[in-house]
């Protein structure tokens, strides 16, 4: 939640912006952050075809 915070503040102003996206400790943040929402995502699709197919 934080992190989305930051990256909403940082998505106003367009100078921060670019230092937001150079920083390479914010970039791996957020590249973290969405390997981490994409295994969710195929942890869930991958519940609801097991549950779907074996009962």
């Amino acid at each position: 939640m934080i992190l989305f915070l930051r990256t909403a503040h940082a998505a106003r102003d367009g100078v921060r912006t670019l230092v937001f996206i150079r920083n390479p400790y914010r970039r791996r943040q957020i590249q973290m952050l969405g390997f981490y929402w994409h295994f969710l995502d195929g942890l869930w699709i991958a519940l609801f075809a097991l549950f779907l197919f074996l009962y």
